[in-house]
């Protein structure tokens, strides 16, 4: 199912959209499921990394490198300075050996310090660049579709699922059902199709 992190976040960006708002930014926090759910309602993902090439190379899951569209290196200040571009270097060479995920659609790396206000303009031409891009290989208008066709698949899935097994009917087929899986007289795959067939009647 969607889960109410996915739902919420989506309509809370339509409504954004509907109140006027061109830009709007989706923060997640840590690297976990959120963040492919919010890559899937997105034009362009960024990830954030801490100065420090070899450790971010080990923590960064290679899931998420292939959904990335821009890679900022923050916290570039300082003695931190130098491992930033050498943080950026390696993760270049790591995006090398990745199957693009835009035929001819570059991913953006950039440097920053929030802390500073260094680079915040820089990372803002990266994003822009990558959509720009994405326009003029007329992938924009694609990707939004495919995502409003996805969005629609789920919304569906879910309310059959709920459908399925919120109706008075369909839950004392349920109950009935897991009682024999429990005691060995079904399998759980019989039992799926059984509550399927008997649903359809």
């Amino acid at each position: 199912t969607l889960g109410g992190v996915a739902r919420r976040t989506r309509e809370s960006m339509l409504l954004c959209e509907a109140a006027g708002y061109d830009v709007v930014l989706v923060e997640t926090v840590g690297v976990g499921q959120s963040e492919y759910e919010v890559a899937s309602m997105v034009d362009c993902f960024m990830v954030l990394m801490l100065p420090g090439a070899g450790d971010s190379l080990q923590g960064i899951k290679r899931g998420i490198l292939e959904i990335t569209d821009i890679l900022v290196v923050n916290k570039a200040d300082g003695s931190q300075k130098q491992m930033a571009k050498l943080a950026i270097s390696e993760y270049k060479h790591a995006f090398q050996l990745l199957s693009p995920k835009y035929e001819g659609v570059e991913v953006q790396f950039r440097t920053a310090s929030a802390l500073r206000n260094e680079g915040i303009e820089e990372v803002w031409e990266g994003v822009s660049t990558f959509v720009e891009a994405l326009k003029q290989k007329q992938m924009l208008q694609d990707l939004r579709d495919k995502q409003d066709v996805n969005w629609f698949k789920r919304l569906a899935e879910e309310a059959v699922v709920n459908a399925l097994w919120n109706t008075p009917g369909n839950k004392l087929r349920s109950r009935a059902l897991i009682q024999k899986i429990i005691r060995k007289e079904i399998s759980p795959s019989a039992a799926a199709a059984q509550m399927i067939e008997e649903k359809n009647q």
